[in-house]
């Protein structure tokens, strides 16, 4: 085998790693519900939209995001994505700033 074989082929296993540990990542959060109830002062039942949510979000962006891919320039696509993820990030990063900017509530004054 070639070495450019070799790397087309190391390449496809990292990718494959990658989209599995993405795909595994929204289900990490439901073995963890009742610490995090409990952690919150509330119900399990309460905190159970969390993984809904971020099932939903998954699913959102597979039907919104992925056939974007197909139709406008990938790179301005990944550009526009990165900007917006980073906004978030700043703007979430402000603590309880954020919760005027998001509208977000903000849980931790009540702990």
């Amino acid at each position: 085998m070639s070495d450019k074989g070799r790397g087309i082929r190391s390449l496809t296993l990292f990718l494959a790693a990658a989209a599995g540990f993405s795909n595994a990542n929204i289900y990490y959060n439901q073995p963890l519900l009742g610490h995090m109830a409990h952690s919150y002062g509330e119900s399990v039942n309460s905190v159970s939209f969390i993984p809904a949510a971020t099932q939903l979000g998954f699913a959102l962006g597979l039907v919104l995001l992925v056939p974007l891919g197909d139709t406008l320039d990938r790179r301005k696509l990944i550009r526009a994505g990165s900007r917006s993820r980073r906004s978030l990030v700043f703007t979430l990063s402000l603590g309880w700033k954020a919760r005027i900017i998001t509208g977000f509530p903000d849980n931790t004054a009540s702990c």
